[in-house]
C-alpha cells in the first residue's frame, strides 16, 4: 500500500511540474527571422524581418550584426535593411544575426538568417517581345528563346508577362507558357 502511494505521489509532483514548465513555455515568444526571397546581387540592398509570436515587454532591446556588407537602416528594429558588399571578394554568402535583450529568463536570445548571394551580375539581354503566347507566332518566337538558353545554358530567362485589365485568360496563358517551356528544356 505504501508502494502505491509513494508512486501516486511522485507521479502527481511531475505532472504538476510538467504542466508548469508548459504554461511557462507558452508564455515564452518564439522567435523567427527571414531573409530575401530569390537572388540579391553585390551592391544591392537585403531586407531581414525578424517575428516575435507574442509581444515584447516595453524593455526589449534590439540589436543585428552583419557578417559583411553595411547596415543602411533598422538597428534596434525588427527590420533591418543591408547593402551587400560590391567587390570581388565577397564570397556571396551574408549572415544577419539579431540579439534581443529583455524578453526573460529562458527565452532565446539571438537568431540568425544566412543570405546566399551571386557574385555574377546579371546582365540583361532584350531577345524580344512576345504579344500573346497563345498564337503560332508567339510559340515560334518561344521557340527561338528556349534554342537561345539551351546555346547558353548559364544565361537566365526571364519572361515578364503583361495583360490588358481584367483578362480572365491570364492565368492560363502563364501556365501555357511555363508548361511550353519545362516541355521544350
Amino acid at each position: 500500500m505504501r508502494r502505491i502511494i509513494f508512486l501516486t505521489i511522485i507521479s502527481l509532483s511531475l505532472s504538476v511540474a510538467s504542466f508548469a514548465q508548459g504554461k511557462e513555455d507558452a508564455r515564452r515568444p518564439s522567435i523567427s527571422i527571414e531573409g530575401p526571397a530569390g537572388i540579391v546581387l553585390p551592391g544591392d540592398i537585403a531586407t531581414f524581418t525578424a517575428e516575435l509570436s507574442k509581444g515584447a515587454p516595453s524593455n526589449t532591446t534590439y540589436s543585428w550584426t552583419v557578417s559583411a556588407g553595411e547596415i543602411v537602416s533598422g538597428q534596434n528594429t525588427l527590420t533591418l535593411q543591408v547593402r551587400l558588399p560590391n567587390n570581388a571578394k565577397f564570397e556571396g554568402n551574408l549572415t544577419a544575426t539579431l540579439e534581443i535583450r529583455g524578453l526573460g529568463k529562458g527565452c532565446p536570445e539571438t537568431i540568425s538568417e544566412t543570405l546566399a548571394s551571386s557574385n555574377d551580375r546579371f546582365v540583361p539581354i532584350f531577345v524580344d517581345e512576345y504579344p500573346t503566347v497563345a498564337t503560332k507566332k508567339g510559340l515560334a518566337k518561344l521557340r527561338l528563346a528556349v534554342q537561345r538558353l539551351k546555346e547558353n545554358p548559364n544565361d537566365l530567362l526571364v519572361l515578364v508577362f503583361y495583360f490588358k485589365h481584367k483578362d480572365r485568360f491570364a492565368a492560363t496563358k502563364v501556365v501555357r507558357a511555363k508548361q511550353f517551356l519545362i516541355n521544350s528544356l
